[in-house]
């Protein structure tokens, strides 16, 4: 059985702009690792104080996608936990 997929996290808008937070995408990228490996994933840190906010563009070539690309990422994790909040009977 293959471990649950990653998600990527949801944005924090400021002013009309998407961020995410660094510890976020800290995290993510272990759990892309730890899944491309066929391990469990690693259970999600508490959010640190004075977290830095990275905005969308930067995620977005720290990651070598476009924008549109992480707003997809974005949709398929909130669609992943809305079907996993769902009991299938």
């Amino acid at each position: 059985m293959l471990p649950e997929r990653p998600q990527f996290s949801h944005p924090l808008r400021f002013n009309g702009k998407k961020y995410y937070r660094r510890s976020d995408l800290d995290h993510f990228k272990r759990e892309l690792e730890a899944f491309a490996l066929g391990k469990p994933l690693p259970a999600k840190p508490p959010i640190p104080d004075g977290d830095l906010l990275v905005s969308h563009k930067k995620v977005a070539a720290e990651f070598d996608v476009t924008t549109r690309t992480l707003d997809r990422w974005t949709a398929a994790s909130s669609s992943l936990s809305d079907l996993n909040s769902k009991s299938l009977i």
